[in-house]
């Protein structure tokens, strides 16, 4: 007869404990192991560069589309910067124009024209610059999802400081820990029945995505993500679940 003393274990010591102990009578096991969901991104969007907030075209619970416009800068010195770099640009590269045909009459020296060429290559360098900063003036989603939180209003001078806090919620992430045994069981692209929070009647189909590499010592555990279709978001991230795996061989 084995007896085995226990004086205190945590639930998670406990369900692992039952579950080689179901090992010792069977070579398989209904896997079944508590998960949660959460978003499959994060995102705090910020401004690449410093200055007054002049829009916030998104609120507090609002989904956003991939490239939207989320926030805009005060740009009207920055217009005023390329207004200017456009005509000199403009005004070099009729004059390099100009001179080359002069050049081909013999009218102006071949060194002559390869300055010209060059101060129109710099005014239009000059001009991609001030367009691209200009650009950074207006700040898109990088990912469709929705918003969680909006730090700051418009008149606000901002450097570094997030503005907004994006989450992405299709995929839904499934995070939960398995014996270290499922190491080889538990392989990427795996399907697994998902049961949330009290729905006993509806399951949902997730397919593993990351199983970690790394078995932690302290427990003799592995942590496996999964992820769930979630288009319309009808699942709310941050709900317990319940994740069975079906029946998975404890045998190498």
């Amino acid at each position: 007869m084995m007896i085995i003393s226990v004086k205190w274990v945590d639930a998670l010591s406990l369900g692992l404990f039952m579950f080689f102990l179901c090992g010792l009578v069977s070579n398989t096991v209904a896997a079944e192991f508590d998960c949660i969901l959460e978003p499959h991104k994060m995102v705090h969007v910020s401004s690449p560069v410093a200055g007054v907030i002049d829009q916030i075209l998104v609120g507090r619970g609002d989904h956003v589309k991939k490239g939207q416009v989320l926030v805009r800068l005060k740009s009207d010195v920055q217009k005023a910067k390329v207004h200017l770099a456009r005509i000199h640009a403009e005004f070099n590269a009729r004059k390099a124009s100009r001179n080359k045909r002069m050049g081909h009459d013999r009218l102006i020296s071949e060194n002559d024209m390869d300055e010209l060429e060059s101060k129109a290559q710099a005014a239009k360098a000059e001009l991609n610059v001030e367009l691209a900063k200009l650009k950074q003036l207006t700040i898109r989603s990088p990912i469709n999802g929705v918003v969680l939180d909006r730090n700051h209003s418009a008149g606000e001078f901002i450097r570094d400081e997030d503005i907004l806090k994006l989450a992405e919620l299709n995929p839904l992430n499934v995070e939960v820990v398995v014996p270290s045994p499922m190491l080889n069981r538990v392989k990427k692209g795996r399907l697994a029945t998902v049961k949330l929070g009290d729905d006993k009647i509806k399951d949902y189909s997730a397919k593993v995505a990351v199983v970690d590499p790394v078995i932690d010592a302290a427990s003799g555990t592995i942590g496996v993500r999964l992820e769930i279709s979630n288009p319309q978001y009808a699942i709310p991230s941050g709900l317990r679940c319940k994740i069975s795996f079906g029946e998975v061989s404890l045998t190498h």
